[in-house]
């Protein structure tokens, strides 16, 4: 059976090791990130959750409300970027909401993944 996919809820297909381009967003395209601090401290978390989880970047930039990356999975596959972008987000959106004292609000939308 042939599955369309549905742009606003992309398909995760990661069972395969190799090169992935990577896109998330915020929640509504809020400049959640708009001030250099910020900024530093979502690529810090990027770095760093991309080498606990064992996927080599290659290339990556951020802006205040979306970011990319270009990286190798691991070569178990690329089922653990689902972690790995849910343990960035979760720890972010947790930080930025205690900066603009909003606890609980959402910080993040989506992500999109491309097998390159």
């Amino acid at each position: 059976m042939y599955e369309t996919p549905w742009p606003h809820a992309p398909t995760h297909r990661l069972s395969a090791s190799g090169t992935y381009f990577v896109t998330a967003g915020t929640y509504q395209k809020r400049h959640f990130f708009g001030e250099p601090r910020r900024l530093d401290v979502l690529q810090r978390g990027l770095l760093t959750v991309a080498l606990e989880f064992h996927w080599t970047l290659e290339a990556w930039c951020v802006f205040s409300n979306h970011y990319h990356f270009v990286a190798h999975a691991p070569e178990s596959g690329g089922e653990s970027l689902i972690r790995m972008l849910g343990k960035l987000h979760r720890k972010l959106a947790i930080w930025v909401n205690k900066l603009d004292g909003t606890p609980g609000q959402k910080v993040w939308h989506n992500y999109w993944e491309t097998r390159l």
